[in-house]
């Protein structure tokens, strides 16, 4: 029987499990699994199931379900400013994935350098995130604007992370209910970002005395958590 995988669907119906075509090869040609092994899968939403292929066709795998696990809804999410490269945007969209976070808001902000981004490939790199770290939720992942994300007022907690001298560190304590942190694009925030955040009810908070890649800022607060 094959290793340790973990494999995506969002075709759940009763007791059963539809695969995509590219899953379903993945399953049954490259990886070999045969009918009666057993397989683990999620939909993406907080759910891990385990059961057992049933039948396997030329483009469509089925399994049937025998047990199913319930993981809790990540509670922080993130808010970062548009990088300019879309390499890096990717990786931190792994990696963010990997440790666990409910949303990636990639924000369009006064230092700003690209406003197109490919959100279908950010979203296929969480699913392969997900599945590679055997979890079970896929991030949801868009793009909004700076004064958008201000007036959101579906978090608890609402943190800005910026470079300036005397900021508290982020602490797992500042973690209460469902929580939101904005990090700056490369150049970081411009004071009336920050101005703006305050006035709207964020915090600030400081992420240590080193001057972080962006993506190296995310994977900090969200290591935190």
């Amino acid at each position: 029987m094959p290793g340790h995988f973990t494999f995506y669907t969002d075709s759940i119906n009763n007791d059963f499990a539809l695969f995509s075509e590219a899953e379903s090869k993945h399953i049954s040609q490259v990886l070999r699994f045969k009918i009666g092994d057993q397989i683990e899968f999620t939909n993406g939403k907080g759910r891990l199931y385990n059961g057992r292929v049933h039948s396997i066709e030329k483009r469509l795998v089925k399994a049937i379900i025998e047990s199913v696990e319930e993981y809790s809804v990540p509670q922080v999410s993130v808010a970062v400013g548009i990088l300019k490269n879309s390499d890096r945007m990717e990786w931190l969209v792994e990696k963010a994935t990997e440790l666990g976070v409910n949303s990636i808001f990639w924000m369009s902000t006064d230092n700003t350098e690209r406003t197109k981004l490919n959100i279908e490939k950010h979203r296929k790199t969480a699913i392969s995130a997900m599945k590679q770290s055997h979890t079970a939720w896929i991030p949801n992942i868009e793009v909004v604007n700076f004064s958008s994300i201000l007036k959101s007022s579906k978090y608890s907690t609402k943190l800005i992370a910026y470079c300036s001298d005397g900021l508290n560190s982020l602490k797992a304590d500042n973690f209460k209910d469902s929580t939101l942190i904005l990090i700056g694009p490369e150049g970081d925030f411009s004071n009336n970002e920050v101005s703006d955040a305050l006035k709207n009810g964020f915090k600030s908070i400081g992420l240590g005395n080193r001057i972080l890649r962006t993506e190296t800022a995310v994977l900090k607060a969200l290591s935190i958590q």
